[in-house]
C-alpha cells in the first residue's frame, strides 16, 4: 500500500508539473506601441514586454497570439486556462474574467483627419451627425452605442484598429476613437503620416486602463501566483 500511494504521489507530481510547463495561451490585438508584430512577426510592445515579465516571474511561459478583438475577446472565454490583454476591466466584464494587473492606459479621443473640415464636437448629440469606425466589440464601439449610434448606420465596423485607421485615412468615415498619444505609433505600423491625424475631443469616459485578464477556468493557484508576481514587478519598478 505503501508504495501505492508514493507511485501515485509521483504520478501526481510528474502530472502537476507538466500541466504548469506548458505553455498558457494568450490573446490579443494590434494595438501599437502596446502590442504589434514586429517584421519577424513576433508579438512585441510595451504590454507585451509587461505580460511576458509577469509569465516569467511567475514561472510560467505565455504563448501570445495576435488576432482582431472579437476574435481574441471570443477565444478567451472559450479556452480553457486562456489569458487576454490589455482588456479594458468594465462592469459588465467584471464577473467573467480573473484580473491579473494593469499592463497599459488609455486616454481615447475623436481622432479626425487633420483637413480643418469637422468642428470640435462639443455635446455628445452631435456624435449621430458623424460617422465612425470602431472595432467589434470594443469599449469605443460600446460608448458608442450607449450614445444611441447603431452598426449599418453611423457605425461602420472593424475587424481590427488598422482597418479603422484605413477607413478614416480614405474619407470612408469622419472619426475613430483612439489614444492621442498612440497617432504616431500606430501611423508608423500602418504606413501612414502621422501628420495627417489631429484630435478633435478626448472623451472623459474613456481614460482606460488594460489588464492581463484570465478565463475563468484558470486554476486560482496559477491566477495567485500571477497575481504575486505582478504586484513584485509593480514594487520593483517603484
Amino acid at each position: 500500500m505503501r508504495i501505492a500511494a508514493l507511485l501515485l504521489g509521483h504520478i501526481y507530481f510528474a502530472m502537476f508539473n507538466v500541466a504548469y510547463s506548458q505553455p498558457y495561451p494568450v490573446f490579443t490585438e494590434f494595438s501599437p506601441p502596446y502590442q504589434y508584430p514586429n517584421k519577424d512577426n513576433e508579438i512585441v510592445g510595451v504590454a507585451t514586454k509587461r505580460v511576458e515579465a509577469i509569465f516569467e516571474r511567475a514561472g510560467f511561459t505565455p504563448r501570445i497570439r495576435l488576432y482582431p478583438w472579437a476574435r481574441s475577446f471570443h477565444l478567451v472565454q472559450n479556452t480553457p486556462s486562456a489569458f487576454i490583454f490589455s482588456i479594458a476591466r468594465t462592469q459588465e466584464r467584471e464577473a467573467r474574467f480573473f484580473w491579473i494587473a494593469p499592463v497599459a492606459k488609455f486616454k481615447l479621443a475623436l481622432v479626425s483627419l487633420n483637413n480643418g473640415r469637422l468642428p470640435q464636437v462639443t455635446d455628445w448629440s452631435q456624435l449621430s451627425n458623424y460617422r465612425f469606425a470602431v472595432q467589434r466589440g470594443d469599449v469605443g464601439m460600446t460608448w458608442l452605442e450607449s450614445k444611441g449610434l447603431t452598426e449599418g448606420n453611423e457605425l461602420v465596423v472593424c475587424t481590427d484598429i488598422a482597418c479603422s485607421w484605413e477607413y478614416l485615412d480614405k474619407g470612408v468615415v469622419d472619426f475613430i476613437i483612439e489614444d492621442p498619444e498612440l497617432i504616431s505609433a500606430t501611423a508608423e505600423q500602418t504606413d501612414l503620416p502621422s501628420n495627417r491625424f489631429t484630435t478633435n475631443v478626448v472623451i472623459p469616459e474613456l481614460e482606460v486602463v488594460g489588464y492581463l485578464a484570465a478565463n475563468r477556468s484558470t486554476p486560482p493557484d496559477v491566477v495567485a501566483r500571477l497575481q504575486e508576481a505582478a504586484a513584485q514587478l509593480e514594487q520593483v519598478d517603484n
